[in-house]
C-alpha cells in the first residue's frame, strides 16, 4: 500500500509544468544531443550517469514503440518534450526504489517490521522527496544510490564479507558518477571499515587493504559510468571547478544571489524544519538520534551509528555551502526518516514501560 500510494502520487500528472525547472531543461538538452556514436555529454555540472540512464530508457521505449508501428509516438519520445516525461518517469521510479531501500536498511540494522514500514511511509509521503521525484534532476537518483550504499556498508560491517565491500565500491562509484557529492560516502565508509576491522581482529593491515580496495573499486565504477571525466578531462575539470567555486562563494551566478547573507548551517536547518521535513518529523529525528546514541552497545555501536554519522557528515559538508538549495541535502532524507521512525518507536517503548511501572506501583499501594 505504501508503494502503491507513493508511486501514484509521483507518477500522476507527470508531464505537468514541463520546462519550469531550469536544471531539468539543461539535463534534457544534454540527453537530446547524445548519440550512440558520441556519448560525450560535454557538460559535467552533474555526473553522466543520469544522462545515460534517461538516454537508454528513451531509446529502449522508442524502439519498443517502433516495433508495434507507432512511429509518431516514437518520434515524440525522442523529442525535447518527450525526454522530459521519460526523465521524470525514471526519477519517479528511482525515488520509489529509494522507499524500498529505507525499508530494507531498517531491517538490515535489526529493527522490527513495523518500524521499517513506518520509516518507508515517512519517505514515501515526504512532500520534498515527492516533488524532486517528479523532476528529471540528479538529486533523487543520488539519494537512492546513497541509501543502498549505506545498506551495503552496514552489511559489510556486520559480516566483513568481500561481496558487500565490492558492492559498496560499485555504489559509491555510481553515486560519484551522478553527482560529485557522492564522494562523501568514502569519507564515512573508509574510517568505519578501518575501525571495525581493528575491533574485530586487532589487526590494522587487513582493514587498510579493505579501504584501499574500496577506493579502487569506487574509482573503477566511477570511470565506467562517467568515462568522459577521463576522456574529456579538460572539460570535466573546468566544469567541476566551476561548481566548486560556486558552492564556496568564489563565484556568484545570478541564481545564487538569493542566498546572500543567509547563515551557514542555520538556514538549511530552518528550511528543513519548517518546510521540507516539517517540525514533527524533525523533532522525532532529534529524539531518535538521542535515544539511539544513548542505548549504544559495545558490539554494535558502529552499525548503529552509520545513519546518524551519515546525516552529520553530509550536512557538515553541504550545509555550509554558499549556495543553499534545499535539494542539495536530499541524500540524508532517507536516514532522517529512519532515525525519526526509531525515535517514535523508542519513545513509545519508554512510555509503555513507564505506564506499566506506574500501574505496578499503584497495585502495590492498593
Amino acid at each position: 500500500m505504501i508503494l502503491i500510494g507513493g508511486g501514484a502520487i509521483r507518477i500522476s500528472g507527470i508531464s505537468h509544468g514541463v520546462g519550469f525547472h531550469p536544471d531539468e531543461r539543461h539535463m534534457v538538452s544534454v540527453v537530446l544531443q547524445l548519440k550512440w556514436e558520441d556519448l560525450n555529454p560535454k557538460s559535467f555540472a552533474y555526473g553522466s550517469l543520469p544522462y545515460y540512464l534517461v538516454f537508454g530508457a528513451k531509446e529502449l521505449v522508442a524502439a519498443l514503440v517502433d516495433v508495434i508501428g507507432l512511429a509518431e509516438t516514437s518520434r515524440h519520445i525522442r523529442s525535447y518534450d518527450g525526454i522530459f516525461v521519460v526523465g521524470r518517469t525514471v526519477c519517479s521510479l528511482v525515488g520509489l526504489l529509494g522507499v524500498v531501500g529505507v525499508f530494507v536498511f531498517c531491517r538490515a540494522v535489526g529493527w522490527p517490521r513495523e518500524i521499517s514500514l513506518f520509516a518507508a511511509l515517512l519517505l514515501a509521503f515526504n512532500v520534498f522527496h515527492i516533488q524532486l521525484s517528479r523532476f528529471f534532476t540528479s538529486d533523487v537518483i543520488l539519494t537512492t544510490i546513497c541509501t543502498f550504499a549505506l545498506l551495503a556498508l552496514v552489511r559489510h560491517l556486520q559480516s566483513g564479507g568481500r561481496g558487500q565491500l565490492l558492492l559498496l565500491g560499485l555504489l559509491i562509484g555510481l553515486a560519484c558518477a551522478t553527482k560529485i557529492a557522492g564522494v562523501i560516502l568514502l569519507v564515512l565508509a573508509v574510517p568505519l571499515i578501518t575501525m571495525q576491522g581493528w575491533l574485530r581482529n586487532h589487526r590494522i593491515t587487513p582493514s587498510i587493504i579493505a579501504a584501499v580496495v574500496l577506493i579502487a573499486i569506487s574509482f573503477i565504477s566511477f570511470v565506467a559510468t562517467n568515462p568522459f571525466a577521463v576522456l574529456d578531462m579538460t572539460t570535466f575539470l573546468a566544469h567541476t571547478g566551476e561548481q566548486l567555486r560556486m558552492v564556496s562563494g568564489d563565484s556568484r551566478p545570478p541564481y545564487a544571489i538569493q542566498y546572500e547573507g543567509t547563515a551557514a548551517y542555520l538556514y538549511p536547518l530552518r528550511q528543513m524544519a519548517e518546510y521540507t521535513i516539517g517540525p514533527v518529523v524533525s523533532l522525532l529525528f532529534l529524539v531518535g538520534a538521542y535515544l539511539s546514541l544513548r542505548t549504544l552497545r559495545a558490539n554494535t555501536w558502529i552499525i548503529a551509528i552509520v545513519p546518524i554519522a551519515w546525516c552529520a557528515i553530509f550536512f557538515l559538508a553541504t550545509g555550509g555551502s554558499s549556495v543553499k538549495f534545499p535539494r542539495y541535502l536530499l541524500p540524508i532524507y532517507p536516514t532522517v526518516m529512519y532515525v525519526a521512525a526509531v525515535g517514535i518507536f523508542e519513545l513509545s517503548r519508554i512510555l509503555k514501560k513507564r505506564g506499566k511501572d506506574a500501574c505496578g506501583v499503584a497495585a502495590r499501594l492498593r
